[in-house]
């Protein structure tokens, strides 16, 4: 059985939410270095619940957009989540560290 490719991230078009039309891109975006402060995270589980969508469709007047921001049109809808932490310039952050919290639908944040 050929087993496919897992997706990295999920976003949707921002200017029509209510649609809700969900891309999944499989390209994989070079991670940058990190800057002094930084954590990169490897989500491992998000929650997405009833609230996800409609302050999606709330959009930019929520700044719900605004938490984990695209350069195009679309939207990366955050949600509740586990995370590991994969790399931390951060001094009080250790790597391996696993936290809960906001997260965007992608395998790194």
């Amino acid at each position: 059985m050929t087993r496919r490719p897992q997706p990295k991230a999920r976003s949707i078009p921002r200017s029509t939410a209510t649609i809700f039309t969900i891309v999944v891109s499989s390209e994989s975006a070079p991670i940058s270095a990190l800057s002094d402060g930084q954590i990169l995270f490897k989500v491992d589980r998000f929650a997405l619940t009833s609230n996800n969508f409609p302050y999606a469709a709330a959009g930019d007047l929520l700044n719900y957009w605004g938490f984990f921001p695209r350069p195009d049109r679309w939207g990366r809808i955050p949600a509740m989540a586990f995370g590991d932490v994969i790399d931390s310039h951060h001094s009080d952050v250790e790597v391996g560290a696993r936290c809960f919290g906001f997260f965007p639908m992608s395998r790194t944040s």
